[in-house]
């Protein structure tokens, strides 16, 4: 293999290991063919809004939750209280990414709600 091949090669193979989480090759794609067309991945939009977040209360259990606002982004389990946390990604009403939690008790109800914006 002339050193030029391998040279796009490594290329090639670096920017997928990078750009993985955003893009993907479509299957036909060759690593060492450098005219290689990339896909990006969108965000599905967003499920989240204020009236979903309002139609969220104390007492609703995790089935309500997901049929209202699908599976969380993110789960987190906290033993000592004996709560998990569901989280959500989403743009607030002002365009700010913001976090939407929604606090479970070990019975599978919720007990608490928060939305935080994300400071960068």
């Amino acid at each position: 293999m002339s050193q030029l091949k391998q040279s796009i090669r490594k290329t090639a193979t670096c920017m997928l290991l990078l750009a993985a989480p955003f893009a993907v090759l479509p299957a036909e794609a060759n690593l060492s063919d450098a005219a290689a067309k990339w896909t990006i991945r969108v965000s599905p939009p967003n499920r989240i809004d204020e009236t979903a977040i309002d139609n969220i209360h104390p007492g609703m259990g995790e089935a309500e939750v997901a049929a209202l606002i699908g599976s969380p982004d993110h789960m987190s389990k906290f033993p000592r209280t004996k709560t998990t946390t569901w989280d959500y990604d989403y743009s607030d009403a002002w365009g700010y990414d913001s976090t939407f939690s929604v606090v479970f008790a070990q019975e599978g109800v919720v007990v608490s709600k928060i939305s935080v914006r994300k400071d960068f």
